[in-house]
């Protein structure tokens, strides 16, 4: 009856227990190689998946289109799942979290395990190390406790910090009182740490950048200002944490475009000369003054965590200028990208503002109707260009088409449609990526745990004194490496040999 009252008595205690097995059993699985493996994987194909599918924020929106056109599977699979804004995307991000979680928990376990490994300076000879064969022994002289002084001489002269211990218990068993142990390469016990830490910064940047990113496309023609407003953008995107930000950059201004090619047409450098405002300071690492800049695909363009970059896409832009019946006048540049093909015009579709039609209109940068001559799209300035213009209303019928030279206008409904001039474009992409400079962080950890874990090899080495079968004393060594066994045996052969030689018997 006592035992069953015991039972009894013991089943709350059992249920309250269960909490912490519980909390135990979830930090196995965090710390379980498995999760941390499936984890990286999918993020490792989620980046994947941000190389092979454009992301939608930083191409042209004409580029954009012929991504989707040429594959239109692939662009409703990727628009139904995020991959046009991978790392900005709420489930990319709650990858890195679950993956910077799992780590964390390694970490944190493994760190109390190095500390405690680190701060030991009074390990005895582990017992596994005094079996026959697993260390070296060197018959000595009567007096052997020298021979653990002059052990640790040599280990010190090694590069070896030495500590000789003594105990003052019992006598009878002196073997046992007195050892010596010795260390080199401490520091390198916490390399593999901070390799791991430097991926939990990483990760840190990664979630910072990717929940406060911005990133955007702008064209700008020669002569033109851009704004900085998010209105401005062609394509734009903010990380789910940055909304409500101000997104923009400083308002700067295409002054120049500069243009080289191969001898077969395709583009092989492009630059742009840009004015910048005043707010905007000068750029990072030039000394143009405080509004002058130059970017190219080699040379971007660093404003503290904003980067504006020079892209490939280039073309003409026709300057347009609309008054309408009570006089007002709009102007605007339409930009032309430059076709793969060069024979072939260069198209674009656009609204007239205040009517209610909608343009379409190819791009002639030579005179006559037939094939475009290749050399025309690679010179600075067109010389007979012309548009052939088709003006369409809401219900899609034509009010007007047919061909449009410099200086020549439309008239359609009392407004009037003049094509002004001709200039050239250049897209900018724009990152604004705060977490970068957490991500260098983290690469520096990166470097300092390799080199602490490839040029810090930690070996610790034991002397202690033992006597043979006679009852004579014997000085036995003993070394462990962390890495490169090899090395330290020889190293302990080495120290064997000295002190043979120092206190061995005649």
């Amino acid at each position: 009856m006592a035992a069953m009252t015991a039972r009894l008595a013991l089943r709350p205690r059992m249920r309250g227990g269960a909490r912490p097995w519980r909390l135990g059993k979830m930090v196995r699985l965090l710390r379980s190689r498995e999760l941390a493996l499936a984890l990286m994987a999918l993020v490792a194909l989620a980046a994947l998946s941000g190389t092979l599918v454009p992301q939608q924020a930083l191409v042209s929106p004409a580029e954009f289109r012929g991504w989707r056109q040429a594959n239109p599977g692939l662009a409703a699979l990727g628009e139904a799942l995020g991959l046009t804004q991978v790392y900005s995307s709420g489930w990319f991000l709650g990858l890195l979290a679950g993956l910077f979680v799992c780590l964390s928990t390694w970490t944190w376990v493994r760190a109390a395990q190095v500390w405690k490994l680190d701060q030991a300076r009074h390990r005895p000879v582990p017992a596994s190390l005094r079996a026959p064969g697993r260390h070296l022994t060197v018959p000595l002289e009567a007096r052997a406790e020298e021979a653990l002084e002059t052990a640790a001489g040599q280990l010190a002269a090694a590069g070896y910090r030495a500590y000789l211990h003594r105990w003052d218990g019992p006598a009878g068993r002196p073997d046992r009182q007195t050892w010596l142990f010795a260390e080199k390469g401490r520091y390198g016990v916490w390399g593999s740490l901070a390799m791991h830490a430097s991926l939990l910064v990483i990760l840190l940047g990664g979630l910072y950048s990717g929940g406060f990113k911005m990133a955007g496309y702008f064209e700008l023609a020669e002569g033109q200002t851009f704004s900085g407003q998010r209105a401005a953008f062609l394509q734009h995107s903010t990380g789910p944490f940055s909304q409500g930000q101000e997104s923009a950059v400083s308002p700067l201004r295409l002054d120049a475009l500069t243009t080289a090619y191969w001898p077969d047409g395709s583009l092989r450098e492009i630059s742009s000369a840009l004015s910048l405002s005043a707010q905007a300071g000068p750029p990072a690492g030039r000394a143009d003054g405080p509004r002058a800049a130059t970017v190219s695909v080699s040379n971007p363009l660093v404003r503290q965590s904003t980067t504006i970059y020079q892209a490939r896409d280039h073309g003409f832009a026709a300057l347009l200028e609309l008054r309408d019946p009570r006089g007002a006048v709009t102007s605007g540049y339409i930009n032309f990208p430059t076709p793969r093909e060069r024979s072939q015009p260069a198209s674009n579709r656009f609204s007239v503002p205040g009517t209610p039609y909608r343009a379409e209109a190819d791009f002639y940068p030579a005179p006559g109707v037939g094939p475009v001559p290749a050399e025309a799209w690679l010179q600075a300035q067109p010389e007979q260009p012309w548009l052939y213009l088709f003006l369409k209303d809401a219900q899609g019928a034509v009010a007007y088409q047919g061909p449009l030279g410099v200086g020549q206008a439309v008239v359609v409904e009392g407004s009037a449609l003049t094509f002004r001039g001709v200039s050239r474009w250049a897209g900018f992409p724009v990152v604004r990526d705060p977490g970068l400079s957490v991500i260098f962080a983290g690469f520096a950890l990166c470097i300092l745990g390799a080199a602490l874990l490839y040029l810090w090899i930690p070996r610790r080495a034991w002397a202690w004194l033992e006597q043979d079968a006679s009852g004579r004393p014997v000085l036995c060594l003993a070394a462990r490496a962390d890495r490169y066994p090899q090395a330290c045996a020889e190293e302990l052969a080495e120290l064997a040999a000295r002190m043979e030689a120092l206190h061995g018997r005649p």
